[in-house]
């Protein structure tokens, strides 16, 4: 088994010295209808500076310093969930949750309450086969934004944990957005 590629586009890049390569691409078996793109660029100076952005159907420049912004963004609400997650504050409501959880009658009683708060969409059979205990449970399952459904559980506020949830979530939402590109699209495929 292997990949059958085909040439479907190829245009000068923006300095003129160079071009972008967009292939087009398939597993050569019958059994196996996925495909995708593969595209590069082949000009020194263009390729230090810019890199091809497919979204849907439409392949677009971006400078190479805006997705390295977009790489600082995420990693920047990636370290802030992760210092929420490791703070007394937080390990102590887990804690409590953990004690909560295991204190319930059954794995019947568990799932309902989990999956009342949104906090487990499989199953009871399913949950079932997979629980292992409160603790197991936590640290499998639970990140930044679970915890407003837990101190609820709890019956507890944090005001300062909810306002860092927030800023969580505002960071997160701009590091989700796609990276600007530069100018129209630099092709548009058939598919």
């Amino acid at each position: 088994m292997g990949t059958d590629r085909e040439l479907e586009y190829e245009g000068p890049c923006e300095c003129g010295e160079g071009k972008y390569i967009i292939k087009f691409c398939e597993p050569d078996h019958g059994w196996s209808n996925n495909f995708w793109y593969e595209y590069t660029i082949q000009c020194k100076r263009c390729a230090e500076k810019y890199e091809l952005d497919q979204r849907g159907n439409k392949f677009y420049l971006v400078e190479k310093k805006e997705l390295e912004r977009k790489q600082k963004q995420l990693e920047k609400c990636q370290k802030k969930s992760h210092e929420l997650m490791t703070t007394e504050k937080v390990k102590k409501i887990l804690e409590k949750f953990i004690t909560h959880l295991d204190a319930l009658p059954s794995m019947a009683a568990i799932h309902r309450l989990l999956s009342y708060e949104k906090l487990e969409c499989c199953s009871v059979a399913t949950f079932r086969k997979r629980w292992n205990g409160g603790t197991t449970w936590v640290e499998r399952n639970v990140n930044y934004f679970h915890l407003v459904a837990i101190m609820k559980i709890l019956g507890i506020t944090h005001n300062d944990i909810i306002e860092d949830i927030n800023e969580i979530e505002e960071l997160s939402k701009v590091a989700a957005l796609p990276p600007k590109t530069i100018g129209k699209p630099v092709y548009e495929t058939r598919l």
